[in-house]
């Protein structure tokens, strides 16, 4: 089918989607990773301009998925500008590399970037965010479109599926705080969420990169 490249892809949805291209006929699978890089992933910072147009120039894909993002909220909350270096501006450089290689990007974008007053949301909902983790996937989309303008956003809600750290999805980060049934634990009681599985969300990102290619591969008469 072709080669892809993943972004991001030792966090929890990365994961899922390096197991969905692998396991699918046809596709060669690239994942890059920053702090959590080893095995067959290799490590790149996002940051780096010249590092990214490197690694994308030597591959070659004919899809690119950027699900690698600033999400720890002590960071997102506190350091506005090393939120936006990876969330806005590495955002531009893989975009631009996409680009660069004929590559159909995906951006991998969050519900955050709706205030929640008429959930669920549509795709022609208009935006507003309320927390600064949605403000900058936001510009990031906006970013992503900008230079890939044939390019796609999945916007996914909270996601959860096979994890290494209990409070790698807040899902089951749930879980830490009620297990002690001995102390009592703060909890929301007016959001309303919906989990999606990161396997679904691998799943559609494959048919999606699929059914672009074929696209791509049609004669026009």
């Amino acid at each position: 089918m072709g080669r892809v490249l993943i972004t991001g892809a030792s966090g929890l949805l990365g994961r899922a989607l390096m197991q969905e291209f692998q396991g699918a006929t046809g596709w060669e699978v690239l994942g890059l990773a920053y702090s959590r890089a080893g095995g067959r992933l290799k490590k790149v910072d996002l940051r780096d301009q010249a590092a990214v147009r490197e690694t994308v120039q030597e591959f070659k894909p004919d899809v690119l998925i950027h699900s690698a993002a600033q999400r720890r909220p002590d960071v997102v909350e506190k350091d506005e500008e090393a939120t936006s270096a990876l969330n806005v501006e590495a955002t531009r450089t893989v975009a631009q590399a996409a680009v660069d290689v004929g590559a159909f990007l995906v951006y991998i974008s969050t519900d955050y970037v709706f205030d929640g007053k008429s959930s669920p949301h549509k795709v022609t909902d208009s935006p507003n965010p309320l927390n600064k983790y949605g403000v900058s996937k936001l510009a990031g989309e906006k970013t992503a479109l900008e230079v890939a303008k044939d390019g796609a956003v999945l916007r996914v809600p909270i996601l959860y599926g096979p994890i290494e750290a209990i409070d790698e999805s807040a899902v089951t980060v749930l879980f830490g705080a009620v297990q002690n049934l001995g102390q009592t634990a703060k909890m929301s009681d007016y959001e309303r969420r919906y989990p999606t599985h990161v396997g679904d969300v691998a799943a559609v990102c494959r048919q999606l990169a699929e059914k672009r290619l074929q696209v791509r591969s049609t004669p026009s008469c």
